[in-house]
């Protein structure tokens, strides 16, 4: 569900954005920690992928 959702680099700054991420949380009222937690999670989805031989 998160995947693509944000940049897929592993360092984010102010103008790392594609949007998807912004309007979602505008959608869903999240605050900043939140967005914040969904990265993690994707970091940890590509973290993963990135170790699988299958990737």
């Amino acid at each position: 569900m998160i995947c693509s959702w944000d940049c897929e680099q592993t360092e984010h700054d102010d103008i790392c954005t594609h949007s998807a991420m912004e309007e979602t949380a505008q959608l869903h009222g999240w605050d900043e920690p939140t967005v914040a937690k969904a990265r993690r999670y994707r970091a940890v989805v590509r973290s993963i992928l990135a170790a699988s031989p299958s990737a």
